[in-house]
């Protein structure tokens, strides 16, 4: 089983123990994947209908993020569904 604090990158996949580094309340870095070097999650700075748009267009990239990288409601997963 992964670790909870684990999270994968949504371009390739790998796993990746952090999403982005806080060097203040206000300055995030976000982390680049060791794998394939690009952002691990592009999706942390989107807006919640975006990321929706994502899912209803079947991105793999956005369907990661949603399952694998955020806690979002999970009514969210059903609004994909249904």
């Amino acid at each position: 089983m992964a670790e909870q604090n684990s999270y994968l990158c949504v371009n390739c996949g790998n796993r990746v123990k952090h999403l982005y580094r806080e060097y203040s309340p206000s300055v995030l870095k976000l982390i680049n994947c060791e794998k394939c070097g690009n952002v691990a999650d592009k999706y942390i700075e989107y807006d919640r209908i975006i990321i929706l748009i994502d899912l209803i267009l079947l991105s793999k990239e956005g369907y990661r993020h949603v399952l694998y990288n955020s806690h979002y409601n999970v009514n969210i997963i059903k609004m994909k569904i249904f």
